[in-house]
């Protein structure tokens, strides 16, 4: 009988010993699980905030790529513009230059000198004098 009751008491007593210690490991446990959860949530508002900035720099880089290809385009437009004005502009002035050759005619006191108007810029050279002074 003794083993009988011995048996009931070691089979109550490890309860009552699991049940105390399972129970402070229980609250280290819940502890955790508390914590964790507020990590969780914390990570949840994070990714949250992450992704509303993501969204509007997708946006931004959206209307930026289509403000910089409208740039480039209005560029590569007043480029074209500009070339081929300055192209019909030279060949407008070499068709001009070829076109007419004027002279005019300087008196200084008793001799009459003839300086030759030209349309290229640029100083009279001494040689440009003495072909209009042989005319």
């Amino acid at each position: 009988m003794f083993s009988d009751w011995s048996h009931w008491c070691i089979l109550v007593g490890s309860h009552i010993i699991r049940f105390l210690a399972e129970d402070s490991g229980q609250r280290a446990i819940r502890a955790e699980v508390a914590g964790l959860r507020v990590e969780v949530h914390r990570a949840k508002q994070l990714v949250t905030d992450y992704n509303s900035v993501l969204t509007e720099c997708e946006e931004e880089l959206g209307w930026s790529k289509y403000i910089g290809k409208l740039v480039s385009t209005f560029n590569l437009v007043i480029g074209v513009v500009g070339v081929l004005i300055w192209i019909i502009n030279w060949a407008w002035g070499r068709a001009s230059s070829n076109s007419h050759s004027v002279s005019s005619h300087l008196s200084l006191g008793d001799s009459e000198v003839t300086v030759p108007v030209r349309t290229r810029g640029g100083p009279l050279r001494p040689s440009d004098f003495e072909r209009a002074h042989a005319r």
